[in-house]
């Protein structure tokens, strides 16, 4: 059976089903889903970290009113430099007992080929424990006078030697981070096959005849086994094949995506050093295949760690490359000018939230590049966010001052946004009175106030955060006395 007459058959029942774009309600179903793993995966990087800060300090908190400030820090200044001199008193012992000598010369070699993990903890385990006894020994010699110090500078010493959770974590989620990304890329690919056509992207893989056997009576099927064995080669291609397909079938290049394809680079070397070595240590296959982002540690012989701010970046972008190769992706496909775009002006303003403007900027960019016409619902919003982001990049010039001053909205909320950016507080003031009035003002005010742009006028000017807080106390308050 060829796929010709599969193609036409499963097209025409994906349109019977799906008359308003279902391609990009596919695609945004697959961001959702990366979107909330990602979210996910943040959020338990976030709860480690904060709980070992918790317990650093929890066991410092009643004795630092105890102690002098600047005495305080004269301990831990002591005290970090002790921690410092731990592995150096251990690699001492290792080269006057054994002669193992660690390489510290600098390059991308290392002169001496390195013993393997198990070996190194074995020896490093022997000699921990007497170097720990040591360092202890001298912080009891120093502050044997004052119980109080000594306390103080054991218990700090103790939390700068708790295990690295987070890093520890980071590790094992990293993988399931850079499968979540080639998984929506080849979300990408198939919602093109199935909606678009299943020679959308070129041919497909011929179908073996057991498959034809096996699913003959249903052609869907049949179809859907080809388009996925395209989709794998897809996603197996790496960077060159998403570069390529995308220049010849979607008619943009993938550069033109917000984010860096340089750490994405970086993560797949990663993983498939991690697949050679599951220890990390770094060969030239992995220096070669992660270009110019292999970060500086990164030696031949040396292992790479994966940290818990190696993750937040990774995730951070991720999530900017996913959103803007999703909408670049299905402008081309499946464009409709009416298409709701709400998630992705909300995942948008997250981004805002968490202070990666450049990012941001690049999805409002994108969004006015593809969907949001002039003629769009949420142009004006996209326009503001805009500029937002390029005020606070620094980036805003007189040509984006005088759009600003031009634009015109009939919009209270669009019109407090405009104001917000040109500091026109009178005009914000009248605008969010305007906003936030009947039934829905409590609701009103407590959306503007989680907008990054009504957060920066709430810093700048007191009366704006005070107004806010009244709208959305007031509705309450009537809510309570009907």
């Amino acid at each position: 059976m060829t796929t010709d007459r599969i193609d036409n058959a499963s097209r025409n029942e994906t349109q019977r089903d799906f008359t308003k774009n279902p391609g990009l309600l596919f695609i945004t179903t697959s961001l959702r889903l990366l979107m909330l793993r990602l979210d996910r995966l943040r959020d338990l990087v976030e709860i480690v970290r904060k709980d070992k800060a918790h317990n650093s300090t929890k066991s410092l908190r009643h004795l630092e009113k105890r102690i002098d400030f600047q005495e305080r820090i004269a301990i831990e200044i002591k005290v970090r430099g002790l921690a410092n001199s731990r592995q150096d008193r251990i690699d001492a012992l290792l080269a006057e007992k054994h002669g193992i000598v660690p390489d510290k010369s600098k390059g991308r070699e290392f002169e001496r080929y390195p013993l393997a993990a198990e070996q190194v903890f074995a020896f490093i385990s022997t000699y921990s424990e007497k170097v720990d006894n040591d360092i202890w020994e001298e912080l009891e010699a120093t502050h044997s006078s004052d119980e109080v110090k000594l306390e103080y500078a054991s218990n700090y010493y103790a939390s700068i030697l708790q295990p690295d959770l987070a890093g520890e974590l980071a590790a094992s989620i990293f993988p399931r981070a850079v499968q979540q990304f080639n998984s929506v890329l080849g979300g990408l690919a198939r919602t093109a096959l199935t909606v678009s056509g299943a020679e959308s992207l070129g041919d497909l893989p011929d179908i073996p005849w057991a498959i034809q056997k096996s699913l003959g009576k249903y052609p869907n099927d049949i179809e859907r086994w080809a388009i996925d064995r395209r989709v794998e080669n897809f996603v197996r291609g790496g960077i060159d094949e998403w570069r390529d397909t995308s220049l010849r079938f979607a008619e943009f290049d993938v550069e033109d995506a917000t984010g860096s394809w340089h750490i994405i680079q970086e993560a797949i070397a990663r993983m498939r050093l991690l697949d050679r070595a599951s220890d990390g240590t770094v060969d030239a296959e992995y220096l070669a295949d992660a270009g110019p982002l292999a970060p500086p540690e990164a030696r031949i012989w040396g292992r790479l760690k994966t940290s818990g701010d190696y993750l937040s970046d990774l995730l951070d972008n991720i999530e900017s490359l996913a959103l803007s190769m999703a909408l670049l992706w299905s402008t081309n496909f499946f464009n409709d000018h009416d298409s709701d775009i709400n998630f992705f002006i909300d995942r948008a303003v997250d981004l805002e939230s968490r202070g990666r403007w450049t990012s941001a900027l690049g999805i409002f960019q994108t969004l006015r590049d593809t969907y949001v016409h002039p003629e769009h619902p949420s142009f004006s919003m996209t326009m503001i966010n805009i500029w937002l982001c390029r005020q606070q990049l620094g980036t805003d010039d007189d040509a984006m001052r005088n759009s600003i001053k031009i634009s015109q909205t009939a919009e209270p909320v669009e019109q407090a946004g405009l104001c917000a950016l040109t500091r026109d507080w009178p005009g914000m003031l009248a605008a969010i009175e305007e906003a936030c009035e009947g039934e829905s003002a409590s609701f009103t005010a407590n959306w503007l106030m989680q907008m990054p742009l009504m957060q920066r006028a709430m810093k700048e000017n007191p009366q704006v955060r005070r107004l806010l807080e009244r709208k959305k106390s007031a509705s309450t308050k009537r809510r309570l006395r009907k």
